[in-house]
């Protein structure tokens, strides 16, 4: 029993380790394309709806494969195939930024605060 069981912790532990490797590698690629740049073409136009997106007035999304699209579209291109779950946490990133966005807009706010609502926002982004 006792050999059972030390061969279970290996496999645990060797399983562990290969997470932790894969975990590790997904950081570093994150991290690499969080200093990535894109160019925007100011004819460029959303893959779903082709409306220009500079001309929109609305959040854009861009993707290192050159497509753009308008946050709208997108939100109801994937919205359909979300869980209930998932939907739930989309309406509440949604409405939490919707609330940073009208509050960094008040003129009369401490810069620490307004930073702080920049800082929210941006994780919430993310």
């Amino acid at each position: 029993a006792l050999a059972s069981y030390s061969s279970k912790i290996e496999n645990h532990l060797k399983e562990m380790s290969e997470c932790d490797q894969t975990c590790d590698a997904l950081r570093e690629e994150l991290s690499r394309l969080q200093n990535v740049g894109i160019h925007v073409n100011p004819d460029a136009r959303c893959a779903f709806t082709n409306k220009l997106v500079i001309d929109s007035g609305e959040p854009f999304y861009a993707f290192p494969s050159g497509y753009v699209v308008l946050e709208s579209a997108l939100e109801q291109e994937i919205f359909p195939h979300l869980n209930e779950k998932q939907r739930a946490r989309v309406e509440l990133i949604e409405s939490e930024l919707k609330r940073l966005r009208q509050s960094s807009n008040n003129r009369n706010r401490a810069a620490y605060d307004v930073a702080k609502d920049n800082f929210e926002i941006d994780e919430l982004q993310n």
